[in-house]
């Protein structure tokens, strides 16, 4: 009850303990004053008792409810306790008393998972070894010495050229629409003359004409990385490299991406590092060329592919949220009998999607993307990303690339500078950065070595790094 109504009840009392008293002696004169305060406590008190006993009632009352619920909840309980202890004994009965509760579901379960993922690698690692061993067959059979041709190695001016004509480019779904945004230099707005120059092409183009590519204002972009001179050292470079794909000494190395201006470790790019009976490293720059002639670059990348699925596992086990950079050579997209195997083991592992990035050169992407697109289409439906890293110009549709799940783009802190330090180089960014918002892009600055690098960079608002400041190369011990 509320404490209105007892109020009202107290109230009701008092006023007739008082009326009684005082109203007695003047209904009645033989009715003496001492008697009428008598006859009136008498009321008060005694309606205090009603009211003390109501209230009494209804607490009681309460309580009986209260009561009433817990042995309701108690008998459901009983019951509930009853029908456990009958499917226990029915468990046990069937599974007998040395599987306890829970060891016949989440056991099994993680067991099979277990099963599944090492089913899954050992059909990998049969692929590799059938790949190595089909090179080693190979290896014996009569061949050319390894010599430098001008077939073998085109210029990467030969390969700019090409995309940068599109009059000769080939219809729908090409390289070219993938890198040249044609249209951006065509726009009638005031900004097109800047998004023409950021993205590499020249700001005169004429309505019809050719897109005229530029360098970047560095000019360090467009030189080739030194290559290995082939003499007599390169025999023993690719027994080295073939013997340490045999012997599993290709080890994996990892360097930090940070999150700036907070150096947060975000992602790792994972390499492959060769090591020598003596157990020095050798790295990519020494025996990439030679590996690509050889057939050998398609098991590097399958073994760094393989160890990158290990490390992302173990990562995972430990609730660290870190995503991967795995660099892809086309030599490996084009290996059915790999790539095959690799879908399905991906697909068996699609919980790694967000976590590993296959990344290809802006020049594999330009001239080799016909090749390999239907394979890029299969990863992105199992929802992986993709990154174009030595990326040389910014002549980038990042609106198609965004469609074929490249959602990453790396280029050199140099260039970058360089762009920015020019008569507009302040627009340029600005109109750069907007254009990566609109298409969800995200830009990664790499080789950022030096402390006024970062402070350049940082004044345009860039958002991930990459460099030795942050982090030097690192064997994963994982």
């Amino acid at each position: 009850m509320s404490v209105l109504f007892h109020g009202l009840v107290a109230l009701t009392y008092i006023a007739l303990g008082a009326a009684t008293a005082f109203g007695l002696p003047l209904l009645s004169a033989s009715v003496e004053p001492v008697l009428a305060l008598f006859a009136g406590g008498a009321v008060l008190i005694g309606g205090a008792f009603a009211h003390q006993s109501m209230v009494n009632s209804s607490r009681g009352r309460d309580i009986m409810r209260e009561l009433s619920v817990v042995a309701s909840s108690n008998e459901a309980m009983q019951r509930d306790l009853e029908a456990t202890r009958s499917e226990l004994h029915d468990i046990k009965t069937h599974f007998g008393d040395d599987n306890p509760l829970g060891a016949s579901d989440i056991e099994l379960e993680k067991n099979t998972r277990s099963s599944n993922e090492v089913l899954g690698e050992l059909r990998l690692l049969r692929t590799l070894f059938s790949q190595l061993t089909s090179k080693k067959g190979a290896k014996k059979k009569a061949a050319p010495p390894i010599t430098k041709t001008a077939a073998e190695s085109p210029k990467r001016n030969d390969a700019a050229e090409s995309v940068a004509k599109p009059a000769s480019a080939p219809p729908a779904s090409t390289p070219t629409e993938l890198i040249l945004d044609k249209s951006a230099p065509e726009q009638d707005d005031s900004k097109s003359e800047y998004r023409a120059s950021y993205m590499g092409l020249s700001s005169t183009v004429q309505p019809g004409g050719d897109a005229e590519l530029v360098q970047f204002p560095s000019g360090k972009s467009q030189k080739n990385p030194p290559t290995v001179a082939l003499n007599s050292n390169a025999q023993d470079i690719l027994a080295i490299t073939r013997d340490a794909l045999e012997r599993a000494r290709v080890n994996l190395f990892l360097q930090p991406i940070v999150s700036l201006p907070t150096r947060k470790v975000e992602y790792y790019e994972a390499y492959s590092r060769i090591q020598d009976h003596d157990g020095n490293f050798i790295g990519p720059h020494q025996y990439l060329e030679l590996a690509e002639r050889a057939g050998l670059v398609g098991a590097i990348d399958n073994n760094l592919l393989f160890r990158c699925i290990q490390l992302l596992r173990r990562v995972r086990r430990h609730n660290r949220d870190y995503g991967f950079f795995c660099n892809v050579s086309p030599h490996t997209l084009r290996d059915e009998a790999f790539f095959g195997q690799f879908i399905e083991f991906l697909s068996e592992n699609v919980e790694l999607a967000n976590d590993l990035i296959f990344e290809f050169s802006q020049i594999d992407v330009e001239t080799h993307y016909n090749e390999f697109s239907d394979h890029l289409d299969r990863l992105a439906e199992l929802g992986f990303s993709f990154s174009i890293d030595r990326v040389e110009r910014l002549d980038l549709n990042f609106s198609e690339i965004a469609k074929r799940n490249f959602h990453y783009v790396k280029v050199e802190a140099d260039n970058l500078i360089s762009l920015a330090n020019t008569d507009r180089g302040r627009d340029q960014m600005l109109y750069l950065q907007e254009d990566l918002i609109d298409s969800r892009v995200t830009m990664i600055v790499e080789k950022i070595e030096t402390e006024p690098q970062l402070v350049e960079l940082l004044d345009h608002n860039i958002r991930f790094g990459q460099g030795y400041l942050f982090g030097e190369p690192r064997e994963s011990k994982a």
